[in-house]
């Protein structure tokens, strides 16, 4: 009997001991949801404070209603997937919101000087510490910890190392006589959109495609002789990555101003203007090369194709070259302008009582020269001129006024380096329309204002030879694009 009874109180016991840990939920919270809630309200919080601080931006246009309604639907799922404890939702809501995350990170301007390298680390991380802490909160299984883990280390390892060298110059043409600070100055622009920018530090002609990528570089001072083919675009690549790579260490000289003196330094081509005309070949002035001052032809090969005997008592201008349809105009520090055809042969000399600062053809035989604080809009015919006075100057700079332009509309540009943005006049009274831009350090603002252009499309180009970049503006003035000039190294000397 006592054991029959034994063996009938097993079974009880063993009951009791397995239904009192099926009670203890009751009164515990819920371990599977919990994690849901700090994670959802860890997302959100993230997301919304970066899309109302820091929107997403297309061509430097912050998109502020759009990301706030992304963040706030991603916010909804998220918070419907916690309601109804559907993982899907959840999963749904928080990948959306962590795509607002990048994509308002990934967008943000940065300053013109700022190394990339230093930027991009930073905004790689920022989205890739959120999702890892997201995930964690989520209290996953440890397998996927793990992997995140190791995914996570190397990745934070190679961002440091990354943004680390980022003070250590690229190879560039140290050792070769070339500055290796290079920064884009005068520019001209053909038909296909291909933008030429001279190196304010001389020797070197950037070339970019119409969407900004950097397509080589000429090096004028390595032409041949007329006849041979050269020097050719050097393609960019290798070590020729752009300048904005590198650390910033020397203030870069204005324009026509160096380090070195170009008049008495022949090593270096000096670039006084550059012009394209209706057949989209390339003009500049040689002062050294060829022992007289010529004007070099380049086609869109970067080959030379004519060179032009100038004056022997020929002193450049800057801002010396403009075209029409079918004539070259060069000015000369001397108060001339030289008319030539497009076969080198010079038509009519005009004389101008100062010396020229900047010259712009706005039609056929028409011409802007830019003076001391004045325009004269001149007919190349006739000699028929209309004076047009500009702003007074605004600073220490007694004649900020040293590039001029033209839009396709035509519309006049000119630059002021003394309040560093770009006056937009009305051809017909020479009044301000409209300004460009601003001092500063951010896209849309200036430290120092060299070459303008103007494409078909009215797009306008204007190069900040302090911050080595190109800037492009739409029609009506707002920021469009920026453009790095990239760095390369000279080819050797092949005379």
């Amino acid at each position: 009997m006592p054991k029959k009874a034994f063996s009938m109180s097993l079974p009880h016991s063993r009951i009791e001991k397995v239904e009192k840990p099926a009670r203890l939920p009751d009164t515990a919270p819920d371990q599977e949801s919990y994690p849901y809630w700090v994670a959802g309200l860890f997302g959100v919080a993230a997301t919304l404070i970066l899309a109302i601080n820091a929107p997403i931006q297309f061509t430097f246009r912050p998109h502020a209603s759009e990301t706030i309604s992304a963040s706030l639907l991603g916010s909804a799922l998220v918070v419907g997937g916690i309601l109804r404890r559907s993982r899907q939702l959840f999963g749904g809501g928080s990948l959306l919101l962590l795509v607002v995350v990048s994509l308002c990170v990934w967008t943000q301007p940065a300053q013109l000087q700022q190394s990339i390298r230093t930027i991009w680390p930073l905004r790689v991380a920022i989205p890739l510490v959120l999702s890892l802490v997201w995930a964690f909160l989520l209290n996953p299984p440890s397998w996927l910890r793990h992997a995140l883990i190791a995914v996570a280390v190397p990745t934070c390892i190679l961002l440091l190392s990354v943004s680390q060298t980022a003070a250590i110059p690229l190879a560039s043409g140290a050792g070769q006589g070339v500055n290796p600070n290079f920064a884009p100055n005068w520019l001209a622009i053909d038909h296909q959109g291909t933008l030429y920018a001279g190196s304010a530090t001389g020797n070197a002609i950037l070339v970019f495609d119409a969407t900004g990528r950097a397509q080589g570089t000429i090096w004028p001072a390595q032409s041949p002789a007329l006849g041979t083919p050269g020097p050719g675009i050097i393609p960019a690549g290798g070590g020729t990555i752009i300048a904005a790579l590198n650390a910033l260490t020397l203030p870069t000289p204005i324009s026509n101003r160096s380090f070195h003196d170009a008049d008495t330094d022949s090593s270096l081509f000096w670039f006084y203007g550059l012009a394209i005309d209706a057949q989209d070949r390339l003009y500049m002035v040689d002062r050294h090369i060829s022992g007289n001052a010529s004007l070099m032809q380049l086609d869109r090969s970067g080959n030379l194709s004519a060179r032009w005997s100038l004056p022997s008592n020929f002193t450049a201008a800057l801002g010396c070259l403009t075209t029409d349809t079918n004539h070259v105009y060069l000015s000369a520090g001397a108060g001339q302008v030289l008319v030539f055809d497009y076969n080198g042969a010079v038509l009519k000399t005009l004389k101008l009582p100062y010396p020229p600062a900047g010259i712009t053809a706005t039609g056929e035989n028409q011409l802007v020269t830019l003076g001391q604080n004045f325009l004269n809009r001149i007919d190349v015919d006739s000699g028929a001129t209309i004076t047009m006075t500009l702003p007074a100057p605004d600073g220490v700079l007694q004649t900020p006024y040293q590039t001029v332009a033209v839009t396709k509309d035509g519309r006049i540009l000119v630059g002021d380096r003394g309040r560093k943005q770009v006056l937009v006049l009305d051809p017909q009274n020479g009044q301000v329309v409209q300004t460009i831009g601003n001092p500063g350090p951010w896209p849309g603002q200036f430290a120092g204002l060299g070459g303008l252009a103007a494409d078909a499309a009215g797009r306008i180009y204007i190069a900040d030879d302090q911050q080595r970049v190109i800037q492009r503006f739409t029609s009506s003035g707002a920021i469009d694009a920026v453009w790095w000039a990239h760095d390369a190294a000279a080819p050797k000397a092949g005379r």
